[in-house]
Parts: C-alpha cells; sequence; structure tokens
C-alpha cells in the first residue's frame, strides 16, 4: 500500500513540476511579447502593407505584359504588309482595339505622322514612347489629365521589317483600366493604393481620391514630419533608384504607415498607405487578445493534462483516430478555402467513394462520369481521344499522392461536334503516418479562357492575307519538329516562287494579286496532308515542309501538281493569263538539318529552275547535277 502512495505521489510530483514549468514558461513568454508586441506588430503591418503593395505591382505588370504581347503579335504580322495607311489594317486596327480594351490603336512612321483606327492623324514625332520604340525598344508613357483631355497611359512597339524598323505601333489606355488592380484588399479596405514615377509624382491615383493623379508625393512628403523610416531626402533617391522601403509620417495631424514597392516598369513604384489609428488599434486588439488566449491555454492546458494523465492507455486509439480526423478536416478546411470558385470534389483514397458539389450539372450540364476515385487513373471514353491517355496517367499520379498537388487542362466531349476545355486541380490529404487518405479539388470550364488564347495564337501565327503560317511560325514549327518527334524521319522543303508576279500586280492591280495569292493558298493546302506544314514566307513566296515521305518520285508529282494549280489561276472578271511557278525542293538530312540550312538548298535549288525557263520544279544536288521537271514533263537539267 506504501509503494501504491509512493508511485501516485511521484506521479502527482511529476506533474506539478511539469505544469510549473510550463506555467512559467508561459508567463514568461507573455511579458516578452507585452513588451515588443508594438514593434512586432509594427513589422507585421509593414509585411502586410508591402505583400499589398507587391501583388498590385504584379497585377498591373502581368496586365501590361499581356498589352504588349498583342502588339508585338499584331506588329510582326504588320512587318509583311506593304503600305500601311489601308482601310483594311485600319479595320484590323479598330478589331483589335475592341478585343484587347485599347481606348485607340495607331501607327506611326519613321518620319513621327502617325494615324488611328478612327483615320486621325496627327504628329508622334516628339514623344517618348515614338523615340523609344524607333530605337527598337518598346516604350510606354503616362500622359497627365489636361483640361477635358483625360489622362492615360500609351504603350508602344516596333514593327521591323529585314531587321529595320519601319513603322511604330502603339495603343492608349486610360487610366481607369488599372483602378481595378489597385483595389484595396487589407485593413478592411481601407488602405490605399497608387502608383509613382521616379520624381514622385502620382501616375495612377488611389480609387478613394485622396492621393489622386498628377499629385507631387515627394512635396507632401516634404511638409510632412517624418516620424519613422527613412527622412524625404531617403525616399527622393530611392524612388530614382528603384528601391523598395517602409516609413512612417504625420500629415494634417493624421499619422500614415506606408511601404513602396518597385513597379519593375520603367522608375514607376507602387504605394501602400494606411492610418496610423488603424495599425495601432490592431495592436492594441492582439495585445489583449494574447493575454486572453494565454489564460485560456493555461486553464485548457491544466484539464487537458490532467484527462490524458488518467486515460492515457484507454484512449490512446481514439486519440489518435481524432487527432487524425482533426488533421484532415483542418486540410480539407483549407484547401475548400482555395478552392473556393467552379466545382468541388472530395475522393476518399481507401474506400474509394467519390463525391462531388451539388452544382456540377449545373456548370457543365450533364451528371458526373466519374463515378469513383479510381475512375481517375483510367481511360475515360467523354474524353477526347487526344487527352484521355494524359488525363489518366495525370489520375494515376494523383492517387498516389506524387505529386501532393498539381493541375491539368483537358477536353471533354459535350455537344454533338463540341468539345469543352476543362481544368481539374487538386490536393493531397495525408493521414498521421503520412500515406495520402483523400483528394480534394475543384474543376472548372475553362473554354472561353482556352478559345482566347487559341485565336490570339492563330492571328500570330498566320499570315494575315491567305490563312497559312507566316514566316516566323513556318521557321519555328519546322524547327521545332526536326528537334522533336522528325528527328529521324524522312522529310521534304519545297520552296514555291510566282513567276512575274509583279506583273500581274503592275497590269492588273494589287486587288487581283492579292486575289491570286489568296487562292493559291487556298488551292495548295488540300494537296498535302493536315501534318504538313504550309506557309507563305512573304510576297508571292510560299513553302511547304512535307514530313515524313521518303519517296523523291511522289514530291516530284506533288511538284507537278502545284505547277499545274498554278496554270489555271489566272482567269477573273474577263481578264486571261496564264502563271506559271517555279520549284526548288531539299531532302533533309542530306542537304541540311534545320530550316535554314533546308531553306537556302532549296531556294537555290529554286533559282536553278528560274534560269533554266521557269515554270518547273529543280531537286537540289550537292555535285550541282539539278534534276528538274516541268508541268507534267519530268526532265534532267
Amino acid at each position: 500500500m506504501k509503494a501504491v502512495k509512493t508511485e501516485k505521489g511521484n506521479h502527482f510530483t511529476t506533474f506539478t513540476f511539469t505544469f510549473a514549468i510550463f506555467f512559467l514558461a508561459m508567463l514568461t513568454a507573455v511579458v516578452i511579447f507585452a513588451s515588443n508586441s508594438g514593434r512586432f506588430y509594427q513589422k507585421c503591418s509593414f509585411r502586410t502593407l508591402s505583400n499589398s503593395a507587391g501583388a498590385a505591382g504584379t497585377a498591373i505588370h502581368t496586365r501590361l505584359t499581356g498589352q504588349y504581347a498583342v502588339l508585338e503579335s499584331y506588329a510582326v504580322s504588320l512587318s509583311s504588309k506593304k503600305n500601311l495607311d489601308t482601310d483594311s489594317i485600319r479595320r484590323d486596327m479598330a478589331a483589335i482595339a475592341e478585343k484587347a480594351n485599347f481606348e485607340s490603336l495607331c501607327i506611326a512612321l519613321p518620319d513621327g505622322s502617325a494615324f488611328s483606327e478612327l483615320e486621325e492623324r496627327f504628329s508622334a514625332a516628339d514623344c517618348s514612347y515614338f523615340q523609344d520604340a524607333l530605337n527598337g525598344s518598346n516604350g510606354i508613357e503616362n500622359i497627365f489629365a489636361e483640361e477635358e483631355e483625360p489622362g492615360c497611359i500609351i504603350l508602344s512597339v516596333p514593327v521591323y521589317k529585314d531587321e529595320a524598323v519601319t513603322a511604330v505601333l502603339f495603343a492608349k489606355l486610360s487610366d481607369s483600366a488599372f483602378s481595378d488592380l489597385l483595389t484595396a484588399s487589407s485593413y478592411d479596405g481601407k488602405n490605399e493604393l497608387f502608383v509613382t514615377d521616379g520624381e514622385g509624382r502620382i501616375l495612377i491615383g488611389s480609387n478613394n481620391g485622396s492621393y489622386t493623379a498628377d499629385t507631387d508625393f515627394l512635396s507632401v512628403m516634404s511638409c510632412a514630419r517624418i516620424l519613422s523610416g527613412i527622412t524625404a531626402g531617403e525616399l527622393t533617391a530611392d524612388l530614382a533608384n528603384g528601391v523598395s522601403g517602409t516609413l512612417i509620417y504625420e500629415s494634417e495631424n493624421l499619422k500614415q504607415y506606408a511601404a513602396f514597392e518597385p513597379l519593375g516598369i520603367e522608375d514607376w513604384t507602387v504605394f501602400n498607405v494606411v492610418s496610423g489609428e488603424l495599425v495601432e488599434a490592431e495592436a492594441t486588439t492582439c495585445s489583449w487578445n494574447i493575454y486572453g488566449l494565454a489564460i485560456v491555454s493555461v486553464v485548457f492546458t491544466v484539464v487537458l493534462v490532467a484527462v490524458l494523465a488518467s486515460r492515457e492507455r484507454k484512449y490512446s486509439r481514439q486519440l489518435q483516430h481524432e487527432a487524425d480526423s482533426l488533421r484532415q478536416s483542418e486540410q480539407r478546411y483549407r484547401v475548400v478555402e482555395e478552392f473556393s470558385e467552379g466545382v468541388v470534389f472530395e475522393g476518399d483514397l481507401f474506400t474509394d467513394v467519390l463525391r462531388f458539389n451539388t452544382n456540377y450539372q449545373q456548370v457543365f450540364g450533364h451528371l458526373p462520369f466519374l463515378k469513383t476515385v479510381s475512375d481517375f487513373g483510367v481511360i475515360q471514353p467523354l474524353i477526347f481521344v487526344d487527352d484521355a491517355q494524359d488525363f489518366a496517367q495525370f489520375g494515376q499520379k494523383m492517387m498516389s499522392g506524387d505529386p501532393a498537388r498539381g493541375s491539368i487542362d483537358y477536353r471533354v466531349c459535350g455537344t454533338p461536334d463540341k468539345l469543352v476545355w476543362h481544368r481539374l486541380e487538386y490536393r493531397t490529404i495525408t493521414n498521421t503516418s503520412g500515406r495520402p487518405a483523400k483528394i480534394i479539388g475543384r474543376v472548372q470550364n475553362i473554354d472561353a479562357e482556352k478559345t482566347r488564347l487559341l485565336q490570339l495564337q492563330i492571328m500570330a501565327e498566320s499570315d494575315s492575307l491567305t490563312g497559312l503560317c507566316n514566316n516566323a511560325s513556318f521557321k519555328e514549327k519546322v524547327d521545332h519538329y526536326l528537334q522533336n518527334d522528325g528527328l529521324n524521319g524522312e522529310h521534304f522543303l519545297m520552296a514555291i516562287d510566282l513567276d512575274n508576279f509583279k506583273c500581274v500586280n503592275d497590269t492588273f492591280g494589287h486587288a487581283e494579286g492579292d486575289r491570286i495569292l489568296q487562292l493559291f493558298g487556298a488551292k495548295i493546302k488540300p494537296l498535302f496532308r493536315a501534318s504538313d506544314i504550309v506557309g507563305r514566307i512573304g510576297g508571292d513566296e510560299f513553302a511547304i515542309f512535307v514530313k515524313d515521305f521518303s519517296h523523291t518520285q511522289g514530291i516530284a508529282a506533288k511538284a507537278e501538281d502545284i505547277c499545274e494549280l498554278v496554270s489555271v489561276l489566272g482567269g477573273s472578271h474577263n481578264r486571261d493569263f496564264t502563271l506559271t511557278c517555279s520549284i526548288g525542293i531539299s531532302i533533309y538530312r542530306r542537304d541540311g538539318s534545320n530550316f535554314l540550312e533546308l531553306f537556302k538548298k532549296a531556294d537555290t535549288a529554286l533559282y536553278q529552275a528560274k534560269r533554266v525557263g521557269k515554270g518547273r520544279y529543280s531537286i537540289y544536288d550537292p555535285a550541282l547535277n539539278i534534276i528538274g521537271g516541268e508541268q507534267r514533263t519530268h526532265e534532267t537539267d
């Protein structure tokens, strides 16, 4: 009996000693926190302001990058135009301005004469954005409001032709185009975001109007009292050098906390300002909450330790299960917060049960075709055949928990002849042993986003007159294929030139010439497979890359078909004339291993065909023995 009492006494002594250490540690932590809470919360406030300013700057930078991409894509298509001041180009400019949310889109020639899509004409010679683009760099300039003219931001890119800048393409964006990116998100939306240049002049004002555009912020700071951080002189230097920082100042008897981050565009800087009353009120509230939390923690710890000490063995498994469930619930809560939009699903990897939330049919128009978790890892008939295998492999990795998070874009067969783009994102939740236990994710309809991106890509890669690949995209696609899937294949490159085509333009006009080029582009493409690459590389010059085609006689027959096709293109509107074309052909690996090498050899063969009479084809011979042929008649040159 005495031994039992001794054991209980030792247990009680150990418990008392442990609790006393915990209590002293808690008390010490509270005292230390109370003495440092002001500085700690000040740092937290500056971190919050800096993160918010950085996020706003990233959003502005991303939007400007996207707008530059649209301008650069259109500038590539303009490089092939002989005359930029046409109604057709102005119609294209109007369409692009509407799609890209530009207020207007303009083209300036090297002498500075400029016109808009509405045919407004003016001079841009003295504008810095024009000079930057004329010198080969993308330009940007903020134009402040004057009288009845609202402020705007102008972006410019150079238009190249034969490696020289032949024009400048620029777009006007209103200040309001970026106002939604400066929406206050911290301190219940009471903070203010605005953008300045390197001289402290506000370029984009805050939404609530306290810091308006064209205000000299450095002048405001010179009249303010700096309480902490950097001086007014140091602020001037930091803005000029693109350095981030923080400061506390008092202006008009109001204390303000501010953080600023460089935008990465020109010398622009994003400022985030909040009232000192809000910061200090939150610090005081946080301190009182910590005191209350410390007291509650002590009480809770006493109860918890007592329960664990008396029931440790009896409820160990139950407590482990409850801890595991709590951990998974917390993880599910965090993940569901991330997937707050779209259709959310949850899968149990142990029971194979898969559940979608109730709005699946409302979003996608049909019931879920995935019934269990294991369905993710098998080929699904409703997923487009080109994506089904990738989706199944993705699902197998998702169920294995490696990686623990990921996403995939794929197409689903919707209405007849309609494929709808979906995006699936997931996070894996593990149990206490580290094994994957659940999958939580989101499925979204991204068809509109994908369609918009594909349209922009097609615009960037296509020749505006014929719809075939333009020069840049043709070269890129050929080189990409030769470096990857076509590395070990047998291929041909055909260079085609319409003979004496200048005479057509001079005799019948450019409209007739354009009609023939369009008709030739439409007729030539059906002669080849969908996998072959057909492009217009400039003027009346075309090129065709024939993939995985090993028969020289077959490619010769294709060349004869093209020559015959060209011969019947001349009749239009009672204007009958006969066209011919010359074709040069090079062979992959024998004549070159990339586009440039193959095109040089094909071009050499083409001009050999022209020298011996035009209206025929020639196959490049490394020994300069050129094999050639005319329409319907094959002969050796």
